[in-house]
This record gives structure tokens, C-alpha cells and sequence, in this order.
């Protein structure tokens, strides 16, 4: 039976996947969050 170490868990995948696809998916939710505050926090004349 094979018995999976360490190494499995962290050979698994490429780097795009686990630094550069969540860094994009940070910055536009950060991007909508800051459009939504701008939006929501004009003041209503």
C-alpha cells in the first residue's frame, strides 16, 4: 500500500494555480469592494 507524505501534498499543482489565479481573484474583489464603498458613500443631496 503507498503511503503519501508530505511531499505529495506540496508537489501537487503549478504555481499559477496557488499564487497568481487567487492574487487576481483578491484584487477584483478588492477593486469591487472599494467601487461598492465609493458608490454607497456619496453623499445624498
Amino acid at each position: 500500500m503507498l503511503e503519501y507524505g508530505p511531499l505529495f501534498a506540496t508537489a501537487i499543482g503549478h504555481p499559477i494555480l496557488g499564487v497568481i489565479i487567487p492574487a487576481i481573484i483578491f484584487l477584483v474583489s478588492f477593486w469591487v469592494a472599494w467601487a461598492c464603498f465609493k458608490h454607497f458613500s456619496k453623499k445624498q443631496n
